[in-house]
């Protein structure tokens, strides 16, 4: 027989709003984005009616907490309580996965197969929602089935229904899955769609495996009674808000690609700007202007020799024309020579 103490109940409590918060925040930063974008479309709709219903799912988690007295501790309200969060969880679930396959039919253009193929999940998972609903309904509808248990009211699932739902949501969730590797396996697609498809990819594996971990508590022994009960229930607030936070992952992964990329361009803009002459190394790049001022320098100190035409009617062939040997050849003279220089007394 186990039993959560108030602290382990108010602990999980804490951890399911501020996983929710987390959800709400951006589930807001989403549509905010894609509204300013002019980029809303149904995944987006559907996630929004998902996040309103969020805000009363959050607040049940709290009800127990209010005074004695109050409406919510009879025994209708404690009824009213339990059916209210199984319809928003029930919902909320759901509409997360059907966000998730219009996500991926909006990478595909229209008229693509996949496009149509992730369409059709969605509106498969609009079913699976009611069925599932309705057959929760009809079992714990009946007063054998749920009883209230400290002031909480609790269902006694069969065994067929803990394998249905287990079944539906392993299954949904496996489609969403396998849909995106079809693609990457099939189809050579641009990078941008493949970065998208990844996305969704993690975000089905994440929602994957927080159902499966939920499923412990379903199956497990009664003797983990009276805290199995509870512990399920607390589970499911916190399986509802990470399916949440996944399925908003494309949308903000993407944003913040988008910035960093931003980011990184505008610092490489004023990088420009500051150090222009990285960009253009004009006298790196250029080594036949220093060769030829080298080559000019060279020949301005020795000989330069003008062949003349060898059928020319002048007597030489050749003339040779001497041009900083021949005035350090006169400098050298005039100075051996000083008297008889005739240039010697103008200086």
């Amino acid at each position: 027989m186990l039993v959560l103490s108030s602290s382990a109940t108010l602990g999980l409590n804490l951890t399911a709003t501020f996983v929710h918060a987390i959800a709400i925040a951006l589930t807001l930063c989403r549509i905010f984005h894609r509204k300013r974008g002019g980029r809303l479309w149904w995944d987006d709709l559907v996630i929004f009616v998902a996040i309103i219903l969020d805000f009363v799912y959050v607040s049940t988690l709290w009800w127990s907490y209010t005074e004695p007295g109050s409406v919510l501790h009879t025994h209708g309200g404690v009824v009213a309580r339990y059916f209210l969060v199984v319809v928003t969880f029930f919902i909320i679930m759901w509409s997360s996965r059907i966000s998730l396959a219009l996500a991926i039919a909006r990478v595909f253009n229209p008229g693509d197969k996949t496009r149509r193929f992730a369409i059709g999940l969605a509106f498969l998972f609009v079913c699976l929602c009611i069925t599932s609903f309705g057959a929760t309904s009809a079992i714990c509808g009946s007063a054998d089935r749920l009883t209230i248990v400290n002031g909480k009211a609790q269902c006694r699932w069969t065994n067929a229904l803990k394998a249905m739902i287990l079944a539906v949501n392993v299954l949904s969730d496996m489609f969403l899955m396998v849909t995106p590797l079809y693609q990457f396996w099939r189809v050579r697609l641009p990078l941008k769609q493949r970065r998208l498809l990844k996305i969704c990819l993690v975000a089905n594996f994440i929602t994957t495996t927080v159902t499966i971990g939920c499923a412990i508590f379903q199956f497990a022994p009664t003797s983990w009674e009276p805290a199995r009960a509870e512990l399920r229930i607390k589970f499911t607030y916190i399986e509802s808000g990470i399916s949440l936070i996944s399925c908003n992952l494309v949308v903000v992964v993407t944003f913040f690609c988008r910035v960093t990329r931003r980011t990184n361009v505008s610092q490489a803009s004023e990088a420009e700007e500051i150090c222009p002459e990285l960009e253009q190394p004009s006298d790196v790049t250029r080594p036949r202007s220093i060769l030829s001022s080298l080559v000019l320098t060279e020949i301005s100190d020795a000989y330069v020799y003008e062949y003349g035409p060898s059928s020319s009617s002048r007597d030489s062939p050749s003339t040779i024309r001497s041009t900083g040997s021949f005035f350090s050849a006169n400098h050298s003279i005039a100075n051996s020579n000083s008297d008889t220089n005739p240039y010697s007394a103008e200086g």
